[in-house]
């Protein structure tokens, strides 16, 4: 689930007097489900929102939240390591992926109350700011930066995370791929962005779980597309020529990633194109993003298998 739908139920169960914990992974050495900065809430009653990984790891946490619950007075945050090499040993989680991983548990009170209302807002406007959870609590710096980093030190340890600041994938092209990738794209927590330039476009209407939809005129994309290592570009228009001009509109622009979906047929022609009318492989448009139709595309490694 998207973060800001966390953030505001957790914010919505505290003001209403619910009692809410929140689980972090902080930290991970080796193979383990999910990463570091899954975050999953637990109430009082059961109710569950996010995933740190499933599992029986997750299911060991969340009996640990249950209990951190059911204490009269909110107990202080604990970090809490599992080790996924078995059964056996005061840490293990029941997994055997050979990894380890740490999580904070935090039992949210009324004194978290701005810090989640603002985690909310900055996710849901896109606004940077840095979350930092330590025994004292939770806080979050609206405006701040930081990296995400975990000291385990006994008594003292920290947790930071830039929060807030979403990645934007903007595909340019509303058409049926868009409308199959846009739920893969915000599941994954992405800022989700749909273009096209053609007017009352079904599929682009029907794009409901896009972020933002938007008509516009191609010859002007520049200025719907964000600049800057956050932004993300997928051309996938309904024809090449668009693809092209588009392409090499936005060649220049700086970004964090630009990719044109086609065959290697299709990408050789505009490659061969984009040359002859001098448009050079630069370090903002390497040479492998211009692949020859005999060398195949490089394929991405394989996500390790879920324990």
């Amino acid at each position: 689930m998207r973060e800001t739908e966390l953030w505001k139920a957790a914010a919505a169960s505290v003001e209403a007097g619910k009692a809410v914990c929140l689980i972090v992974m902080v930290h991970a050495t080796g193979h383990g489900p999910n990463r570091p900065g899954a975050k999953m809430t637990v109430t009082a009653g059961g109710d569950r929102r996010g995933t740190v990984g499933g599992g029986a790891a997750e299911r060991s946490l969340f009996h640990a939240a249950e209990s951190a619950l059911a204490d009269g007075d909110p107990p202080p945050p604990r970090a809490l390591t599992l080790e996924h090499h078995g059964d056996s040993g005061p840490r293990a989680s029941g997994m055997i992926c050979s990894g380890t991983q740490t999580f904070v548990l935090l039992r949210l009170a009324e004194r978290d109350l701005p810090a989640l209302r603002a985690l909310a807002g900055a996710h849901a406007e896109g606004r940077p700011g840095c979350l930092e959870i330590t025994p004292a609590g939770l806080d979050f710096t609206a405006g701040a930066t930081c990296e995400q980093s975990w000291d385990g030190t006994a008594g003292r340890w920290r947790y930071r995370e830039p929060a807030g600041c979403r990645i934007t994938v903007t595909l340019v092209g509303g058409g049926h791929v868009a409308l199959a990738l846009t739920p893969l794209l915000v599941r994954l927590g992405f800022h989700t962005v749909v273009l096209d330039d053609r007017p009352g476009l079904d599929t682009l209407e029907a794009n409901t779980l896009a972020d933002e939809r938007r008509t516009v005129d191609y010859a002007r994309i520049r200025e719907h597309v964000p600049p800057g290592p956050t932004s993300y570009v997928c051309i996938m228009t309904h024809g090449h020529r668009h693809d092209e001009q588009l392409l090499e509109k936005l060649l220049g622009h700086p970004l964090g990633y630009l990719g044109m979906m086609g065959s290697p047929p299709k990408v050789a022609a505009i490659r061969g194109n984009l040359l002859a009318r001098g448009v050079p492989p630069t370090p903002s448009t390497p040479q492998s993003a211009y692949p020859s139709a005999a060398t195949p595309p490089k394929r991405l490694p394989s996500p390790s298998p879920p324990s």
